[in-house]
């Protein structure tokens, strides 16, 4: 058998053992199957579908200290690939962002749920239920690092777009080979204009209980957010980290997760 069909087995047996909750056993066929990609390269979509899933499993297991260091390296190729604003990467800070407020590490949590807000905000606007997610666990992460102030304003705000129509849903978009693009109608790929103080005049709006000015009234119809964009090299999307662990015996809220 060739590596890449080997790699299709550990797969097969991978994904089995997940959908039935054994996670060790899921993670063990993961990390023999990144072995077998690291020699395929750092280009092909078998390394990052490894590291993807691998994280997840540990996710799930609330082993946060070794799903760090693979987000972090997921993060790297996803912005060497696509650019810093790509949606993908909004999609990896995001879980970078839970992971570590999950993990207890709260200041570490912060910049990246301002990255995944500000990425979420350029592509689909303030109201779209993903971006209102992130609001809502930013917040909560504001309570616990005490700054309830700026938490409350963006409660406030979060509740506005509640009353103006917008839902809190746990449900997000769907890995189908393609991300929607921007409000800009830039591609938000290595080639767009990459705006690089985004993650800054979030973080400000945030800290300043601003509701979001033009770009928080201007609303495109959802066909205008979820058109699709090239995905480059034949890579798939990461997929976001579930709101919550019901099997874990830990609320991301709280932050009571265990430093494994």
């Amino acid at each position: 058998m060739t590596t890449p069909q080997i790699w299709d087995v550990y797969r097969a047996a991978a994904e089995k053992a997940r959908s039935t909750g054994d996670y060790g056993s899921a993670e063990q066929q993961w990390l023999s199957a990144l072995e077998l990609a690291e020699e395929l390269g750092e280009d092909s979509p078998k390394l990052t579908i490894a590291l993807e899933n691998l994280v997840e499993v540990l996710w799930y297991q609330q082993k946060f200290s070794q799903a760090a260091p693979i987000l972090r390296r997921l993060m790297r190729i996803y912005q060497r690939r696509h650019g810093k604003q790509h949606f993908d990467v909004g999609i990896i800070a995001n879980n970078m962002a839970m992971l570590y407020h999950a993990w207890g590490k709260h200041a570490d949590a912060e910049p990246f749920y301002l990255k995944a807000l500000a990425i979420k905000r350029d592509y689909l606007g303030d109201e779209h239920p993903e971006t209102v997610s992130i609001m809502c666990k930013y917040a909560d992460l504001l309570l616990l690092l005490k700054r309830d102030d700026e938490a409350r304003r963006l409660q406030d705000y979060v509740e506005q777009l509640r009353q103006s129509g917008a839902k809190l849903s746990g449900e997000f978009r769907e890995t189908n080979g393609s991300a929607p693009a921007r409000k800009d109608g830039a591609t938000g790929g290595s080639g767009a204009t990459e705006s690089s103080s985004a993650t800054e005049r979030s973080g400000a709006k945030e800290r300043n209980g601003s509701t979001g000015g033009k770009g928080s009234t201007e609303h495109k119809d959802s066909k205008d957010r979820s058109a699709s964009i090239e995905n480059k090299a034949g890579m798939g999307h990461p997929r976001p980290f579930p709101e919550s662990v019901q099997s874990g015996g830990f609320d991301i809220q709280k932050g009571n997760g265990i430093n494994s």
